[in-house]
């Protein structure tokens, strides 16, 4: 008796956790995928963390991290591309800091002991590339929708690019 009443409590628990729990899709639309995806946090400050724009028009803006204060690659513009569990993305351009100087960090604000100050935005074409597939996850619950791209996970912080 005890047996079968500890079979029926794991199964009530796993069941219920199967409901909480979000599903994966099959397959993405486009539809899904239009906007801003930060990476590893619903979480917006002062700045977005590294994210991914995807635009209707098949174009996306992968943008690094507000708070890398010493990486002078600011973002990547290309065009995408879903088949099946592949999310294609070719580069065709991207943007740079450059004429920087690298000078001590604020320690009140900024983490490590350098930053960048001064410079200007330049954007280079990229030519030559070819579409590169990464395997996608998709999931969504009634809270929060989530994207992993190969293992890092986006989470939908606006569904305006």
């Amino acid at each position: 008796m005890a047996r079968y009443l500890s079979i029926l409590m794991v199964t009530i628990i796993r069941l219920s956790n199967a409901n909480a729990q979000s599903t994966d899709t099959e397959i993405i639309n486009k539809s899904d995928l239009i906007g801003t995806w930060q990476v590893n946090s619903t979480v917006t400050g002062s700045g977005l963390r590294a994210n991914f724009r995807f635009f209707k028009d098949s174009r996306f803006i992968y943008t690094n991290d507000n708070g890398d204060y010493i990486n002078p690659l600011i973002s990547i513009h290309g065009i995408y591309q879903i088949e099946g569990k592949l999310l294609k993305l070719k580069v065709d351009s991207i943007e740079v800091l450059t004429g920087f100087k690298v000078v001590e960090s604020d320690p009140g604000y900024q983490f490590g002991p350098f930053q960048m100050e001064g410079g200007e935005k330049k954007l280079y074409k990229q030519n030559g590339s070819a579409y590169v597939g990464h395997t996608y996850s998709y999931f969504k619950t009634k809270s929060q929708v989530k994207l992993i791209i190969d293992s890092a996970p986006y989470y939908r912080v606006s569904n305006n690019p």
